[in-house]
């Protein structure tokens, strides 16, 4: 039991070390550096030595002091979740870096640098943990160093199942990695720590489980029991190779060599919505608006049938009210105006007219006569026709205004609100507009008209009364002289 604790204690000592070279680094160096560099190193140095001496309880644990599988498998879960909270960012393993380039998350530069550092960090801790076992501080370490000088090989199977073992704990790994990438730290660490001790219980006996080609280096290369290239093919290409398969799969495509996604097709991160389905104006609920071509319909069909609602409504409306008030107003204005205008311009006519043609006794007289008959007949008649010609002005030009504007307002706001608004508006509109516009013109053509008509039938009727008169009274006094 003393032995163990010591274990646990070296353990400790190197996490705590390989900590505070990282918190010395980050204060000199440039982030960017210090990621590729030191982090790096230490978190190297931090793998290997505990992995070394984990190997060495694995090894010599079970006869000299009774510990098991149990015991290693627990010491390398917690190991690894020390691993996972302490390594600020850094893997420790060749195959992740690797990785990281092949998704195009580090660039060629930064990637030689992080492989260079874990092999020079590799090597530093074989170097520090020969010099804490030379202590001989428990009898594990005894052992270990009498061992030393002919180590056994870790590949305890062939070099085919070998280089199948550790591919697929290497395949497991890294999709377990790529899978849980972006998830909370405190859920990440103790998910591939769990992976790892797995993955060593069920394949430890194999190929001791490194899928890690710089790990395996430093630690069972040197070994004697099969060569360089055996090594390579079981350490280096089965673990490489697993990490590429797990890549693909995952992602598709290796990104740094394909742009295209070989296996999955892509598919947008938002779906668009589906509109929902408008009823056009009385229709029935189990109509069936669900189509896009139904829906399009029916809004075109709303927005017709609104529009035409809306200029009928509106042409009527306006063609009766501009009517109706362009004759009472127009009729009325037009009668005052001609009466005056008539009476004036009929008595001077006949005031001339009576005074050249008659003398000075015809004069006064046609002057009362045609003043009379032509104010009289040129007020009936100039209203007579000055109402008849402003109500057909103006009910024609209230109409065409009022159903142009009627249309225009109706139509437009139809179509936003519906056929209910648009006649509205449109009604309320046109009349108005209708209402001022054939005012105005009826109120304009009545007098014009009214007034020229006056004047031609009062001078006309005026001249032909004065003269007559004038000739009758001129003959009457004629004769009696």
């Amino acid at each position: 039991m003393a032995g163990l604790n010591i274990l646990v204690a070296f353990f400790a000592s190197t996490i705590a070390l390989c900590q505070l070279l990282r918190w010395a680094t980050r204060r000199l160096l440039p982030d960017r550096l210090y990621q590729c560099t030191a982090s790096e190193l230490a978190s190297s140095l931090q793998l290997c030595a505990c992995c070394l001496e984990l190997r060495m309880l694995v090894e010599i644990g079970m006869w000299g002091g009774g510990y098991g599988p149990d015991v290693i498998t627990t010491l390398l879960f917690l190991l690894f979740i020390a691993h996972g909270f302490t390594f600020d960012k850094a893997s420790g393993n060749s195959a992740v870096s690797l990785q990281e380039f092949l998704l195009r998350d580090s660039p060629l530069l930064d990637t030689a640098a992080r492989l260079l550092t874990q092999y020079m960090g590799m090597e530093a801790a074989k170097v520090l943990t020969k010099h804490y076992w030379a202590l001989e501080l428990t009898e594990f370490h005894m052992i270990q160093n009498l061992m030393a000088q002919d180590c056994s090989s870790s590949l305890q199977t062939s070099v085919a199942h070998g280089v199948f073992v550790e591919g697929l704990c290497a395949f497991c790994y890294h999709l377990v990695l790529l899978r849980f990438k972006t998830t909370r730290l405190a859920y990440r660490v103790p998910i591939a720590a769990l992976t790892v001790s797995l993955l060593s219980y069920a394949a430890g006996s194999y190929t001791a489980a490194f899928f890690n080609p710089t790990l395996a280096s430093s630690v069972t290369f040197q070994c004697s029991g099969n060569t360089l290239r055996e090594y390579a093919l079981v350490y280096w290409c089965g673990p490489l190779a697993g990490m590429m398969l797990a890549l693909f799969l995952y992602q598709g495509n290796i990104p740094l060599l394909f742009q295209r996604n070989l296996l999955y097709s892509q598919k947008g991160k938002y779906k668009t919505p589906k509109a929902k389905a408008l009823h056009a104006p009385k229709a029935k609920a189990t109509d069936n608006l669900t189509s896009p071509q139904n829906r399009k319909g029916s809004e075109k069909k709303a927005d017709q049938d609104g529009s035409k609602k809306a200029d009928q409504d509106g042409s009527k409306k306006a063609s009766q009210d501009g009517s109706k008030k362009s004759g009472q107003d127009g009729s009325k204005k037009a009668d005052q105006d001609r009466s005056k205008k008539a009476t004036q311009d009929g008595s001077k006519k006949a005031n001339q007219d009576g005074s050249k043609k008659a003398g000075q006794d015809g004069s006064k007289k046609a002057v009362q006569d045609g003043s009379k008959k032509g104010g009289q007949e040129g007020s009936k008649k100039g209203g007579q026709d000055g109402s008849k010609k402003g109500g057909q002005d103006a009910s024609k030009k209230g109409g065409q205004d009022g159903s142009k504007q009627g249309g225009q307002n109706g139509s437009k706001k139809g179509g936003q609100d519906g056929s209910k608004k648009g006649g509205q508006d449109g009604s309320k509109k046109a009349n108005q507009d209708g209402s001022k516009k054939a005012n105005q013109d009826g109120s304009k053509k009545a007098n014009q008209d009214g007034s020229k008509k006056a004047n031609q039938d009062g001078s006309k009727k005026s001249n032909q009364d004065g003269s007559k008169k004038a000739a009758q009274d001129g003959s009457r006094k004629a004769a009696q002289k």
